[in-house]
């Protein structure tokens, strides 16, 4: 069974392509002491890297987030793998199981935070960080001091003068004072006094000097009325209404000319100070009044300029019609209408086609009498006769071969032919005619459709009031009036602007200078008079008095924290002094011991030999890294003595010994791990071999794992062996 007293143990670790964990390994540790034994480059540091990523996140892989001068940046993720990188910490607490993952997708550049609490719950993001913080699970700081023996941070545990006196305040169970010394002197209380007593000066100087304004005032209000054309012998209430009532005045007379809304003007007997108020209000109304004059004036400009083009194009669109008309009617009057010209047309075509048609048949038959007049010839031959017989009958006739070529001379002449000839030209010619009046009446058509579109367009930029029926020249002027009346608007804007700004700066001045006036005969201190000085007064009294406070309460802090220091450091000593004596084998009883040492403004912790000095500066190194080793071993203790949340991760905490001192420290590592869990990561061949020699009586409290390396995968591998 285990003897360990800490409430927390660490049950196991799985790391997932982090630093040299290529894909997912698993490390059981839930015994007291867990020895890993490995080489360089076995992946000891990963395992240690995966345990501080876990519990502290993207910071400690920073040089500036770990604060360790030694370090430098180091890569989160394995470099054989492009995965998610994720490490789950298995934690006993007080005897029930909770599981702390921290996660970090391939593709993000922030971690997931996730707690699984034993009742099942379970806490994300802030949420988890807070239940670390309430549990008492340490802050890195505290980490470095009292939970991991870092290669780096060896010698920082005792040559550090504020890291020492933490862990040592710690150990003292002092901490809490420490803590709330630090906090108010952050608060920097006595600046904060000093600073109140600054104000009261302050106060007392702006004292003084009101005494005399209220002279420079009435000087400063009268040079401004001077200046805005103001007779002084007049500048008295009776000016201040007149001024007040032509402001106002004017303000109605402007509003009526742009249209604005009047209902806001202050009345005449308003106070002044509520046409002050008014007056920027309405200096944008008639600003913006303004603005839309001078957008319409340019809208009724714009349209004359369209109207102009409009009608310029509206005279050149009856033009064209006039002249589309005037063709038309010429080429009627020329050739008819297109109606008579189409119907002549298919008389002249009726009749071509008869002459073509006969033409033809004349062709033909002339062509029949030629085949007949051949055929009489060849029988006239055959018969061996000089007279021409028929072919059908075989009768003679002399005159048949004379009455044929006298009917082929009469069909040579074609006259249907040459009247069918004679009809083309003029076929074409009224085909011309008519193309001419067609394209006319399209032309005439476009030019009327142009008229209407342009009638349509102007008729469109006649302005408001102006009928269809007037005369253009009366829209012109219509347009121009409009833009004259928006002009004028916007220019008597601008002018009451320019007069309103006047009537403000003297109205202003006016009222300035009855106030000062008024001044110049009170009584001077009425500053110290007003219920809000003395009010102010005591809000400063007060913050002084809590300054002083602030002072004595880490006076008292301070004062404490020595008184129990003294009660506190004989058991302190000697837990030391047992772990460094047992670390070197010498005997040393109260050779080492610590000292509390007050300031003024805190108390500071060394540690000394037994001649009263101070012990760092005669160690060698193995002592060194005995005594640091001691220190972070009877910090542990104490905590875990004191219920905390402890386990101890050492890592190569064997450097700089010999056998003698890696045979003590292994002792005084198995009497912590009595207290506190602890995991040993160490070099083969050392340390290792104390630790395992001594484990044979108590292995149902130790596990040893050997690490190894796959080259080929550049991963850690571990394998554990019997102790």
């Amino acid at each position: 069974m285990s003897s360990t007293s800490s409430t927390l143990r660490l049950l196991s670790l799985t790391a997932t392509n982090i630093r040299g964990f290529c894909g997912e390994h698993t490390l059981e540790l839930g015994r007291d002491l867990a020895v890993i034994i490995g080489g360089n480059g076995s992946g000891k540091s990963s395992i240690l890297n995966a345990i501080e990523w876990c519990l502290f996140g993207e910071s400690i892989t920073m040089k500036s987030g770990s604060g360790m001068a030694e370090r430098i940046d180091w890569i989160l993720a394995n470099y054989n793998s492009n995965e998610d990188v994720s490490v789950q910490l298995s934690l006993a607490l007080r005897g029930e199981t909770l599981n702390i993952t921290r996660t970090r997708l391939s593709a993000a550049k922030s971690d997931d935070l996730r707690i699984e609490l034993p009742q099942g719950e379970s806490l994300v993001g802030d949420a988890a960080e807070a239940w670390m913080a309430q549990e008492s699970f340490p802050d890195f700081k505290t980490w470095k001091r009292s939970y991991c023996q870092h290669q780096e941070q060896s010698r920082a545990r005792i040559t550090e003068a504020k890291d020492r006196s933490a862990g040592i305040a710690a150990m003292l169970g002092l901490d809490g004072y420490r803590e709330v010394a630090a906090t108010i002197k952050e608060l920097k209380a006595s600046k904060l006094k000093a600073h109140a007593d600054d104000i009261l000066s302050d106060i007392s100087a702006e004292q003084e000097r009101a005494a005399g304004r209220p002279l420079r005032e009435v000087s400063d209000c009268e040079t401004t009325l001077a200046r805005l054309g103001i007779d002084l012998a007049q500048a008295g209430p009776s000016e201040l209404a007149k001024q007040q009532s032509d402001l106002l005045t004017s303000a109605r007379t402007i509003a009526n000319t742009l249209g604005v809304d009047a209902s806001g003007i202050p009345a005449d007997d308003a106070s002044t100070q509520a046409v002050m108020d008014w007056a920027p209000s309405w200096k944008a109304l008639v600003q913006e009044s303004s603005d839309a004059a001078r957008r319409a004036a340019g809208d009724a400009e714009d349209q004359q300029r369209s109207l102009k083009a409009a009608m310029a194009g509206l005279s050149k669109a009856r033009q064209a019609s006039t002249d589309a008309n005037e063709t038309q009617k010429n080429l009627t009057t020329q050739h008819g209408s297109v109606e008579t010209l189409q119907t002549a047309l298919a008389d002249l075509e009726t009749k071509r086609s008869q002459c073509v048609e006969a033409a033809r048949e004349a062709d033909a038959l002339g062509q029949l009498l030629r085949d007949a007049q051949a055929v009489v010839h060849g029988s006239a031959t055959h018969g061996g006769h000089d007279a021409a017989s028929c072919p059908v009958c075989g009768e003679a006739s002399s005159d048949l071969a004379a009455a044929l070529q006298s009917r082929i001379d009469a069909s040579a002449t074609n006259t249907h032919r040459s009247e069918a000839e004679n009809l083309v030209p003029r076929i074409q010619a009224v085909r011309d005619q008519i193309q001419s009046l067609t394209s006319a009446a399209s032309s005439q058509q476009g030019a009327l459709a142009t008229l209407a579109t342009q009638e349509d367009s102007l008729r469109g930029l006649l302005p408001e009031g102006v009928q269809d029926g007037a005369s253009l020249e009366d829209a012109k002027a219509a347009l121009a009036a409009t833009e004259a009346s928006h002009r004028k608007a916007q220019e008597g804007a601008n002018v009451h602007q320019s007069e309103h700004a006047t009537r403000i700066d003297r109205l202003a001045a006016l009222d300035g200078l009855r106030t000062a006036r008024a001044k110049v005969n009170e009584t001077g201190g009425e500053l110290t008079e007003e219920p809000a000085f003395h009010e102010l007064q005591a809000s400063i009294d007060a913050a002084a008095g809590i300054a002083c406070d602030l002072d004595a309460i880490a006076d008292m802090a301070r004062a404490l924290e020595d008184e129990h220091s003294t009660q506190q450091v004989d058991l302190v000593n000697d837990t030391i002094d047992q772990y460094f004596t047992m670390i070197t084998g010498t005997s040393h009883i109260g050779g080492v011991r610590v000292k509390a040492h007050k300031t003024a403004t805190k108390v500071a912790y060394k540690i000394l030999d037994d001649g009263d000095r101070d012990i760092t500066g005669t160690l060698n190194q193995a002592a060194f890294n005995a005594l640091s080793i001691a220190t972070l071993f009877a910090s542990a203790e104490t905590r875990a003595c004191q219920g905390l949340p402890q386990f101890l991760l050492l890592d190569d905490p064997g450097q700089s010994l010999d056998s003698e001192h890696l045979t003590g420290l292994a002792k005084a590592i198995r009497m912590v791990s009595e207290h506190a869990q602890t995991i040993v990561l160490t070099y083969p061949g050392g340390l290792d071999a104390a630790l395992t020699q001594s484990t044979s009586s108590t292995s149902s409290t130790t596990q040893v794992y050997n690490l190894g390396r796959n080259v080929q995968q550049n991963t850690t591998q571990f394998q554990e062996v019997t102790a």
